[in-house]
């Protein structure tokens, strides 16, 4: 009986370290960058909406939606030319370079924010219902934010923004490049 209850504590720490390891080697990379304020990279748009680049590895969900100008000093649009927007929360954003790897892509449809998560951080959170809102977020500290908007349909939507209030044109688009590798 001693022996086998030896073998069984043997077995056990065995086990249990293993999978330390094992986690500390590849940890789930979808709970990971599923948390709500991370910034993986950002989608660049000019003051028209149109896409002039991107930097790190955008963790977006804006399909046929735009957040413009990005980066900005503070006044920003979000147009969704195929649905209403019905609701916008703004959260403070963390840089995180971790997930350059990610095909988000393909990931998105994992991630499930839900309304209760994005309220308890948002710092801004207005009702509207319009196809494009003008936001003036120039209170804002300069920084990463998150948007999210819910659309008439029931849809939730995610870009991720950057604000400077000091720099202008290329010079806040240079220093962004510097920032993400």
């Amino acid at each position: 009986m001693k022996h086998f209850l030896f073998v069984f504590i043997l077995l056990s720490i065995t086990l249990s370290c293993g999978n330390d390891d094992e986690m500390a080697k590849d940890p789930n990379p979808t709970v990971l960058f599923s948390d709500i304020d991370i910034v993986t990279g950002m989608q660049l748009r000019d003051e028209n909406g149109s896409p002039i680049g991107a930097v790190g590895n955008p963790n977006i969900n804006p399909q046929a939606t735009a957040i413009y100008p990005n980066p900005g000093q503070g006044i920003v649009s979000v147009y969704s030319p195929n649905s209403l927007v019905e609701s916008i929360w703004i959260l403070p954003g963390i840089q995180d370079t971790t997930f350059m790897d990610i095909d988000f892509a393909n990931e998105i449809n994992n991630i499930n924010y839900t309304q209760s998560e994005i309220e308890a951080l948002d710092i801004l959170n207005i009702d509207i219902n319009a196809a494009q809102v003008n936001l003036n977020l120039q209170e804002l500290e300069n920084g990463y934010y998150r948007v999210f908007y819910q659309l008439e349909n029931g849809e939730l939507k995610w870009d991720n923004i950057y604000i400077n209030k000091e720099l202008t044109g290329t010079d806040i688009v240079n220093e962004l490049f510097e920032d993400w590798p």
